[in-house]
């Protein structure tokens, strides 16, 4: 004799699993968020590296080879163009096609936090205050490039993200 029961789950055992699934999708969510605003800032952080370390190069090779002024960092025009014979030497100084470059092709990186590989001379607009609330043209529209202070030689992301700026947190490492 059959006892008339059917087999299966109860409508409270498809609740708790499925209760179980949305916790558990909640959290490995804003691990995943979590993961991509440190990949991005380590993004950041290695062109940052990387372009400061070219503008150094370039600094010592406009002392050494075009005979610039020890003070005189390579302009904004010359970064923008990854050639240093843009404006600051010519092609007879420095020879080499790869030395002429910042950084190595295609040219100045993209800022992971935004769209961008401008370079804005933050001396010509007028703000060079690193972290504050306004992007390096002195307004509030960060265009994701770079800021670049063609006094000092200083370079950082002209970025903002999740309502704060991306720079003052990645640049204090440095």
């Amino acid at each position: 004799m059959k006892d008339g029961r059917q087999k299966g789950f109860t409508l409270i055992e498809i609740l708790v699993t499925l209760f179980l699934v949305a916790i558990l999708s909640v959290v490995l969510t804003t691990q995943f968020v979590s993961f991509r605003r440190e990949a991005g800032d380590t993004r950041v952080r290695e062109s940052l590296i990387a372009l400061r370390a070219g503008i150094a190069n370039q600094h010592a090779q406009m002392q050494l080879r075009c005979g610039s002024a020890a003070s005189t960092y390579p302009p904004v025009a010359d970064i923008a163009a990854n050639n240093i014979t843009n404006s600051a030497c010519t092609t007879g100084q420095v020879t080499n096609a790869a030395e002429r470059q910042f950084v190595k092709s295609p040219g100045v990186p993209t800022n992971f936090w935004g769209s961008a590989a401008t370079v804005t001379d933050c001396q010509a607009a007028g703000d060079c205050t690193r972290g504050d609330a306004t992007a390096c043209n002195n307004t509030a529209t960060f265009t994701g490039g770079w800021c670049y202070n063609s006094a000092t030689g200083e370079i950082w992301a002209d970025s903002q993200s999740n309502g704060g700026v991306v720079g003052t947190d990645v640049e204090e490492e440095f």
